[in-house]
């Protein structure tokens, strides 16, 4: 350290430098703009400190909880745009990775109507499910109550199928999942 330029003291002061983080990859993939989420990051380089950050679009910075050198964990905010977004890293809350991974927000599911409403407890009743929200998925699934989950064939925007599963008689709630998402 010198305050005039010429003479210097060492009083055992340091400057960590510290690589930046890398970014390889974000499950899951997909998470739902009506709710947070927490997504789990990996890469390299996370730092073990009270500066690791995560960044998911243009949201400000969110804390991240650290896991190891290769992975991080962030939580999407509430109410987050539908779209494409970059997640990136920080160890410093400065300067963020720059090979990010894209995470799908999509809008909430909504189921309007089924038709027909009433079946047999033998199944196997093909079953038209008008709602919003549905989207292509990997895996889109009829649910059921609680416990009974089917697959799903989108059919159009805002329309799939599915075959009732056998059950008990009774009243059953209908939903509807997109790759888990409720």
């Amino acid at each position: 350290l010198s305050v005039n330029g010429q003479d210097t003291t060492d009083e055992g002061l340091v400057y960590m430098y510290e690589p930046m983080a890398s970014v390889e990859g974000v499950r899951p993939a997909v998470v739902s703009a009506a709710a947070g989420a927490v997504l789990t990051v990996t890469g390299k380089g996370f730092g073990r400190g009270d500066a690791l950050a995560c960044r998911i679009g243009e949201r400000p910075l969110l804390s991240a909880v650290w896991r190891s050198s290769s992975m991080v964990e962030c939580m999407t905010a509430a109410h987050m745009g539908e779209g494409n977004v970059t997640v990136e890293v920080s160890n410093d809350r400065q300067h963020f990775s720059s090979d990010g991974a894209v995470v799908e927000v999509v809008g909430a599911v909504v189921v309007r109507s089924v038709e027909p409403s009433v079946g047999s407890t033998a199944g196997s009743q093909l079953v038209t499910v008008t709602g919003s929200g549905f989207r292509a998925a990997r895996r889109p699934m009829c649910h059921f109550g609680s416990s009974a989950a089917v697959h799903a064939t989108l059919v159009a925007e805002g329309q799939m199928v599915c075959l009732t599963p056998v059950l008990s008689a009774g009243v059953r709630s209908i939903a509807v999942s997109m790759d888990g998402l409720l």
